[in-house]
């Protein structure tokens, strides 16, 4: 006898994902983007922080470096002992040419020590704040020359110091009672600049007031400009004297 066995196969249905399972695989989905997007968000943050203060540093860094520089120099006026100034004394910028006073530093009412002063977004000329809420010690107001620069709030410092040697000699013709200095050949100065001319006894400091190259000139428009003359010049100047620029620096927040 034959006997035939039969295999009998059973299909098993396929199976997918439950809806509990869909819905658990979603939650840890955006579980897993939350999480990424978080992170992206507080790496983003820490990258802008550090930057901020990078820059930060980098200013501070940047403004050390000029105001020590500055520091150093401040009331430097070489060997010259007895100096006269012939600018004029009543001019509205005078406070800045100061040079009893090397260093002067111009306060914003309202922000003295245990005071309270919340500083605004307007720009200087958008605040219309008058000079005369900036003050120095002696209680003068901020010179016309800084009106609408510096941001209300904020302070200004000037430096003042003699700077180097002017690249020219005096001519040997200068009498005490001459308006201007004549000079040997031509001189680098510009319209406004303040220079001191002497030697290590006596020196006079004044304004050079037009474009001429060929002579220091003293009686163009500028300020603070120059007093007219009534005892001339200290000493006739001449190419045995030095001839050097005076520097203002103003540091303020504009």
């Amino acid at each position: 006898m034959t006997y035939r066995s039969k295999i009998h196969s059973r299909k098993t249905p396929q199976r997918g994902f439950s809806l509990v399972e869909l819905l658990v695989a979603m939650v840890l989905s955006l579980i897993l983007i939350a999480a990424t997007a978080q992170s992206y968000v507080s790496s983003k943050a820490t990258y802008r922080n550090t930057t901020q203060v990078s820059e930060l540093q980098g200013n501070v860094r940047f403004s050390s470096y000029f105001l020590s520089t500055e520091i150093k120099k401040t009331g430097n006026m070489g060997c010259f002992q007895d100096v006269t100034s012939v600018l004029q004394d009543n001019a509205g910028n005078l406070g800045l040419f100061d040079f009893s006073v090397p260093v002067q530093v111009w306060s914003f009412q309202g922000t003295e020590e245990n005071t309270n002063y919340v500083i605004g977004s307007d720009t200087p000329v958008a605040a219309g704040v008058g000079r005369g809420q900036w003050r120095n010690k002696d209680n003068v107001r901020l010179p016309a020359k800084l009106r609408d620069r510096i941001v209300p709030g904020t302070d200004l410092i000037v430096f003042t110091s003699v700077g180097e040697n002017l690249p020219v000699a005096l001519e040997d013709g200068n009498k005490v009672a001459d308006l201007d200095l004549e000079v040997n050949g031509r001189h680098t100065a510009d319209r406004g600049q303040l220079i001191l001319v002497g030697d290590c006894q006596y020196a006079d400091i004044f304004q050079h007031t037009t474009n001429s190259k060929i002579r220091f000139s003293l009686d163009g428009n500028v300020n603070p400009g120059n007093n007219t003359f009534n005892s001339g010049w200290s000493r006739p100047w001449n190419s045995a004297h030095e001839v050097r620029a005076i520097n203002h620096f103003a540091y303020y927040i504009g």
